[in-house]
């Protein structure tokens, strides 16, 4: 091995290093409070060197949100490769998201909070991996139209985008709002969570 491949294993080990550090970093004190300081202290590397890899926080939790995408999109490929039906795979893509929230909270914050800040500018990296999830899980929504799971004017884009925000938005709901429901009207998140799954389910069954 050159000189020239070792420098390069040791940048990529190195850039590995920083993203790691910053993900146990965020999973101790919330994606929010990351900042490059805490990242070079834990890392103990020099503030310097954390730039010369990463040009703010922001990119590092831009290049963190991607792999969650993409780590969210292979789980919905499992569905779709699946033998179910496509009205049931739409219904275990809701399944695999809540699964996703309650095992992987971090990558689940990851996933959703720059549909919740407006302020954050997703990278080509991230569009490209948000418009995979969005187009494969179109392609169910057309298999389930087809199939008379779903009205024949019902556009596969529009229901999957659709569903993508009612799904976060119940996610979302359950995060912030989850102990106070608990504890106000004795209903858990799973309760919830599961009331709209039964909604969808019942829109599927309205030819």
């Amino acid at each position: 091995m050159g000189t020239k491949d070792r420098r390069n294993i040791e940048k990529e080990n190195r850039r590995e290093h920083i993203l790691e550090v910053a993900t146990r970093l965020m999973a101790q004190h919330g994606v929010h409070h990351l900042n490059i300081d805490m990242v070079a202290r834990e890392a103990e590397l020099a503030k310097g060197t954390i730039y010369l890899y990463f040009k703010s926080k922001e990119e590092i939790i831009g290049v963190l949100s991607t792999r969650s995408r993409l780590q969210l999109l292979r789980l919905f490929e499992a569905v779709a490769a699946s033998a179910d039906p496509p009205d049931e795979q739409l219904l275990q893509i809701i399944r695999v998201s809540y699964r996703f929230y309650t095992d992987n909270p971090l990558e689940y914050d990851l996933v959703s909070l720059f549909e919740g800040d407006n302020a954050l500018s997703e990278t080509p990296d991230m569009l490209a991996a948000s418009q995979q999830i969005t187009a494969l899980v179109a392609g169910i929504v057309s298999k389930a139209k087809a199939a008379g799971a779903l009205l024949p004017g019902t556009d596969a884009t529009l229901f999957t985008l659709n569903l993508w925000s009612m799904t976060f938005g119940v996610l979302r709901f359950i995060r912030r709002r989850g102990p106070l429901v608990a504890a106000s009207l004795g209903l858990g998140e799973a309760d919830i969570y599961a009331a709209y799954e039964d909604i969808i389910g019942q829109l599927l069954k309205k030819k």
